[in-house]
């Protein structure tokens, strides 16, 4: 994971550091891509062409980023709800235009990814309420699935970038991920 790579204490151990394939691993990725791009019939290619149509795989997609204050604020059952949803959708994007762009190589899947990625490095200062730990977890998990997929397809995401990316999570989400909500 991302944050793994940014915990390492020295930046020999990150330049040493291999990917695991989180949930999709090298060799699982290429079956992938064989399945999909060479249109196999069969499961893999079925949910790939869902996933084309699916409203986060628009190339279109431009992001909700976080509200102007930098807090996104969720509570239970969603209330209140400043920009709790918009987060869930943008991550959601995120992981799967990565993952589209891992299996076909299309360029726009791998910059929109990497706008939803950057717009939040940039805008997220803090998480409140009941429901921020929750939050916090959930969109970590795509962040970092996102971040990952780009990292190691040759995505154009330029170090920095990611460095930010990286410290937002490990600032502001990680701290609520550790804590737990305590519910």
């Amino acid at each position: 994971m991302l944050c793994m790579t940014v915990l390492a204490s020295s930046s020999a151990e990150v330049s040493s550091w291999v990917h695991p394939g989180v949930l999709v691993s090298p060799s699982r990725l290429a079956y992938i891509k064989d399945q999909c791009l060479n249109a196999r019939p069969g499961p893999v290619f079925d949910a790939y062409k869902k996933a084309l149509r699916s409203q986060y795989a628009r190339l279109d997609w431009s992001p909700h980023g976080p509200p102007a204050s930098g807090t996104i604020e969720c509570g239970s059952y969603s209330r209140p709800d400043f920009g709790c949803t918009n987060e869930s959708t943008d991550t959601s994007s995120a992981y799967l235009q990565a993952l589209l762009f891992a299996i076909n190589g299309t360029q726009r899947y791998a910059e929109n990814a990497i706008a939803v990625l950057n717009v939040y490095a940039a805008g997220l200062h803090k998480y409140s309420n009941s429901n921020a730990p929750l939050q916090a977890g959930w969109s970590m998990m795509f962040y970092t699935k996102a971040a990952e997929l780009l990292k190691h397809t040759g995505a154009p995401w330029p170090e920095e970038e990611q460095r930010a990316l990286s410290a937002m999570l490990n600032r502001v989400s990680l701290p609520l991920v550790y804590g737990g909500s305590g519910a």
